[in-house]
């Protein structure tokens, strides 16, 4: 972010931009106080290292934030903001949709090949000073994908798969423009697997360990991709699942720090098949289209016209 970037807000509000590495929900709610709208990037969030939301009782029912009336952050959804809690406490919660899309859908297209062509495990010979193994792999033509979540990026992952030549399976709760498959059924059936959920849901459900071992054993042999949030996936189960060969490859990008991930990725030590992805969403075209829609979404807010705003569903 640069003050060039912030031009379109300063010209409808005043604007105090602050930056810091770290900050506490007390500290953050003190900021606000007098101010009517808030910006929020989430690494400036200390972190609890046994749960995911950066924004609990001690933000939303902090004085400071007397006069608040909207909360933005800058991701695609907002698991880490807790924004149930938020409108509750009468704020306007928007988030910033779509920004990452394409960025998150061709990171996943890599973890795919990275394991159907064993690529990472050549690496793995080179650290253990072995020598270099040619190893079998699995070409994606005729096999069959299926996608956990048809939104926009789980829409843009099956699109390229299609490209492929694979059959795609899809699982959503919501009616989309495709036929569902049910989820144990998706697991029995798929060569590949990949996964784009929300870990909390606008009814305020957790799909925390949503996939567990009930559906990791229906596997046969697949992989197993999610570079949504890593607490979707049992640890335990996956692990158990690679070691079983249930699965043969899987990939997940570490959501948290400290010893939460410590604790998350201890699970797969010593198994070659599992792969940690470095962050998925960052290339040069999110972060412009993060901040475009991050700073729009305060304006609109200001105009009287607010856009992208979490809607909670009782």
């Amino acid at each position: 972010m640069t003050s060039e970037d912030l031009k379109p807000l300063k010209q409808v509000a005043d604007v105090e931009w602050v930056q810091t590495k770290n900050i506490s929900q007390e500290k953050l709610a003190e900021k606000c106080r007098g101010y009517q709208h808030l910006m929020i990037n989430v690494d400036a969030l200390e972190s609890d290292p046994s749960k995911m939301e950066r924004l609990d009782e001690k933000f939303y029912n902090h004085d400071g934030i007397k006069d608040l009336i909207s909360l933005n952050q800058d991701m695609t959804d907002s698991d880490y903001f807790n924004p149930n809690m938020g409108v509750k406490k009468g704020l306007i919660i928007q988030d910033c949709p779509n920004t990452t899309t394409e960025s998150v859908a061709e990171s996943t297209i890599c973890e795919i090949l990275l394991h159907t062509r064993q690529r990472h495990l050549a690496y793995i010979d080179q650290l253990k000073k072995e020598d270099v193994e040619c190893r079998t792999g699995i070409n994606l033509k005729g096999k069959t994908a299926g996608i956990i979540g048809y939104g926009n990026i789980g829409s843009r992952v099956a699109d390229i798969l299609r490209g492929f030549g694979m059959n795609i399976l899809v699982y959503d709760i919501k009616n989309v423009q495709h036929q569902i498959t049910p989820i144990e059924k998706l697991f029995e059936k798929s060569d590949i697997i990949s996964v784009h959920i929300p870990t909390t849901l606008r009814s305020g459900k957790s799909n925390k360990n949503f996939i567990d071992s009930n559906l990791l054993n229906r596997c046969k042999g697949s992989i197993l991709i999610n570079l949504a949030t890593d607490v979707i996936v049992d640890p335990s189960a996956a692990a158990a699942a690679l070691k079983s060969k249930k699965l043969i490859g899987y990939s997940t990008q570490s959501d948290y720090s400290g010893e939460f991930a410590k604790k998350y990725i201890s699970k797969f030590k010593g198994i070659d098949e599992f792969h940690l992805s470095p962050c998925s969403f960052d290339s040069k075209e999110s972060r412009e289209n993060i901040k475009r829609v991050w700073i729009n979404n305060t304006v609109s807010m200001i105009q009287g016209n607010p856009q992208n705003v979490w809607n909670y569903k009782k």
